[in-house]
């Protein structure tokens, strides 16, 4: 009888697809690291919800999509991370003044997450200012939303905020459109500063860099 371990004639050896103890820490470690990078950039790239766009209604559902672009890095040309497209969907009741409600997004820039927001908008002369905090897992963020009235039908707004997710600082300007009492459309541009760590890299740190975000959200209030 032909030896097991002998190779067959005409046919190559077979290798043997046992890892060794050394490549399975280091594509632990790896797939950990990346994952954990990865994690970081869960947070939404356009504001979500869209600042006074519930207006008169109770609940708002709300889709919207984006495109974030990396600027030269002041340290490095490494573009951070949040870079690409992503999709978002939320759901916003109003509970007097104040907002209450959730969302999801997932992306090239966001990879797949959501969270939870609440804040409120209150008359300040002919603006309405107000606040927002929301988080999600490993990330949260604070932002004061801002409107300003274009007539009966569109709004001027702005929410810039800092948090714990792929950019540090956010400065979003996009106008709303009213159409009928429950229809909603809002084009935003956002200029985003990110400086951020992650444990695969041999330095540890991220250069400091510049990201630019065009987005497009359309809701329907009821």
């Amino acid at each position: 009888m032909r030896a097991l371990s002998e190779a067959v004639p005409g046919r190559p050896a077979r290798r043997s697809r046992r890892l060794s103890a050394p490549s399975m820490v280091v594509g632990t470690v790896g797939t950990v690291g990346v994952a954990w990078f990865a994690l970081w950039a869960c947070a939404p790239m356009s504001t979500m919800p869209v600042p006074g766009a519930i207006d008169s209604n109770t609940s708002e559902f709300g889709v919207g999509g984006n495109a974030t672009f990396g600027a030269a890095s002041t340290t490095s040309t490494t573009i951070a991370p949040g870079i690409g497209e992503s999709g978002q969907f939320w759901y916003d009741h109003r509970f007097g003044k104040f907002d209450f409600g959730g969302g999801v997004f997932a992306g090239n820039s966001s990879l797949v997450g959501g969270g939870l927001f609440f804040g409120g908008m209150f008359p300040v002369g002919k603006i309405n200012l107000g606040f927002e905090i929301a988080g999600g897992f490993l990330w949260a963020e604070a932002g004061i939303p801002l409107t300003v009235p274009l007539g009966d039908h569109a709004w001027l707004y702005t929410e810039p905020s800092i948090g714990i997710r792929a950019q540090l600082a956010r400065l979003p300007v996009g106008v709303g459109f009213r159409l009928g009492k429950h229809f909603m459309l809002a084009p935003e541009v956002a200029v985003e500063y990110g400086a951020t760590t992650s444990p695969i890299r041999p330095t540890g740190t991220f250069p400091q860099s510049l990201a630019f975000t065009g987005a497009f959200s359309a809701g329907y209030g009821f």
